[in-house]
């Protein structure tokens, strides 16, 4: 996870700061891109939006960032942000003053391109695990990309897996009975834990050279 250094974030969030309730929209897709969030704590969902259905894109946790783009001129927001949870804080730096900390700070600049790059390199595998026919792999890799190695573990419930997969809820199921039967992963009230991510990660090298 790309960790960007912004000064205190406590004095960040006294100075910035807004608590969400769950289920409140942050910004609406299409909408011109004016802010940089950074999660203080919580859960924030990205999601497309289609004319029958949406579709959670990622799931943003503690310390990671989104709305970079604000930077760009007339850059509008490429998803929808939402919080998942309610107590969610979030730090909302407007688009002047990150342009004013980029130019003025120049540890700040270098981080920042190191969060660009992240984000790229973490589109382009969503991407990779989009295309990826197997479902047992595809579901395992996207269980696999939530997991937090600072603080052991992201848990997943089975409906964010299908809606991120575009899998049925039904094939996700199934797909998620395959990967617990390895004892690599538990099932517990719904919700995904990764017991042994080196494990898993052998597990689907495997059986994609199958």
């Amino acid at each position: 996870m790309a960790v960007i250094r912004i000064g205190k974030l406590p004095e960040l969030y006294e100075k910035l700061g807004r608590e969400y309730k769950e289920g409140e929209i942050i910004y609406i897709e299409g909408e011109r891109a004016t802010r940089f969030y950074v999660i203080y704590k919580g859960k924030v969902n990205m999601i497309r939006f289609s004319p029958d259905k949406q579709r959670l894109i990622n799931i943003l946790y503690d310390g990671q960032t989104f709305g970079e783009n604000c930077i760009l001129d007339e850059a509008r927001y490429e998803e929808s942000a939402i919080a998942a949870i309610d107590g969610t804080k979030l730090i909302s730096i407007p688009k002047k003053g990150m342009i004013n900390l980029i130019e003025q700070n120049p540890s700040f600049a270098v981080d920042f391109i190191r969060l660009l790059t992240y984000k790229i390199s973490e589109a382009l595998h969503y991407l990779q695990i989009k295309w990826i026919p197997d479902s047992v792999i595809k579901i395992g890799e996207i269980i696999l990309a939530h997991f937090d190695k600072f603080t052991g573990t992201k848990k997943l419930g089975i409906e964010e897996i299908s809606s991120i997969s575009g899998l049925k809820l039904e094939a996700t199921k199934t797909s998620v009975e395959v990967l617990c039967s390895t004892g690599y992963v538990s099932l517990d009230d719904d919700k995904i834990t990764i017991l042994s991510p080196q494990n898993l990660r052998s597990y689907l090298l495997q059986l994609g050279r199958k």
